[in-house]
């Protein structure tokens, strides 16, 4: 019955972070799993794997009715993603489940420490990025010559 609770708590805390932030699979669970459930290494791994393609379709929708989706950088990251995902898989299986999460652990940490880069400098935008340039578009009614048109 513990293990129920602990495992229907990771799945919720999962998917809130999944659905508020688009995180959750291999930032959550899976240490989660390993962590609270004593599970083997590759369980942890494997178990959080068939959530993703529902969270990731459900966003891309979502992404899609926003107009905010760059359709030809998603089907090449998706292709190469896919053929990338055998020779991945193929690979865990010589080199092991400890291998796998401690790789998993440096992209976790990777990304994490990127995060608080970008929280502490933020990126320069162009002006065509940013909201100003969209308001004052609205306000000005037409680009001066020269500037690129939508």
């Amino acid at each position: 019955m513990r293990n129920l609770a602990i495992t229907c708590g990771i799945g919720l805390a999962s998917g809130v972070l999944s659905g508020a932030f688009g995180i959750g699979g291999g930032i959550i669970t899976t240490p989660a799993i390993r962590l609270l459930l004593n599970a083997p290494a590759l369980v942890a791994v494997g178990t959080p794997l068939p959530v993703i393609f529902p969270s990731a379709l459900t966003g891309a929708v979502e992404y899609a009715r926003a107009g905010v989706v760059d359709l030809r950088g998603g089907v090449i990251c998706g292709i190469a993603g896919s053929a990338t995902a055998v020779l991945g898989a193929w690979a865990t299986r010589l080199v092991g489940g400890n291998v796998v999460l401690l790789a998993t652990a440096a992209i976790i940490l990777y990304s994490a420490a990127d995060t608080v880069l970008q929280f502490l400098k933020p990126p320069r935008v162009g002006p065509e990025a940013s909201e100003e340039y969209d308001a004052f578009k609205g306000v000005n009614g037409a680009l001066e010559p020269g500037d690129k048109s939508d």
